[in-house]
């Protein structure tokens, strides 16, 4: 699909592009920092509970969520370029299919932090590691979903699909020996 790289025909593709690859390297970096803020901590206070908590809601609420937002946006800009030509490529239809299950891994994070902080507000820390331990199982699934994703945009396997200007119905050429 990219036959011409950065030329200036290409319009507004250049553009867009290296902002997405920002956006979606902010994202990753927000998500790995996450994790090893989450699988480093050792917290044995209410008081380190709290700030644990703060910490994950400040990197989310300033970092994460602006990250996924800006880099949805501009997959919809580059994808309305071309939508006919985009959506019959089988990498595209399996890349739109797993974005389908970024928004419910955010929210099933947001549901565990909102748990966690019911807990902290009524002072209990006893089912925070197991809380915590289910939190970050999401952060983790989360982050190998975008890579994984993102690995599917740069390669644009076919999929079973085929090659590039084959016919439908194309007869395969007969070897006259």
């Amino acid at each position: 699909m990219n036959m011409c790289g950065l030329e200036p025909k290409c319009g507004m593709r250049r553009w867009l592009l290296l902002p997405k690859l920002v956006a979606i390297s902010v994202l990753l970096g927000g998500l790995v920092s996450a994790a090893a803020i989450i699988h480093s901590a050792q917290p044995l206070g209410l008081e380190q509970w709290v700030s644990l908590t703060e910490v994950i809601r400040r990197l989310f609420r300033i970092v994460i969520v602006p990250a996924v937002l800006v880099s949805l946006l501009l997959g919809i800009l580059l994808l309305s370029r071309q939508p006919v030509v985009f959506l019959k490529m089988r990498w595209m239809q399996a890349k739109l299919v797993l974005l389908l299950v970024l928004p419910a891994l955010h929210f099933r994070a947001r549901y565990v932090l909102e748990l966690i902080l019911e807990e902290l507000q009524h002072g209990r820390v006893e089912k925070l590691p197991a809380l915590m331990s289910v939190f970050a199982t999401t952060i983790d699934a989360a982050i190998l979903l975008v890579l994984f994703v993102f690995v599917l945009g740069r390669c644009k396997p076919r999929l079973g699909g085929r090659a590039g200007g084959e016919e439908p119905n194309a007869v395969p050429p007969q070897d006259s020996r």
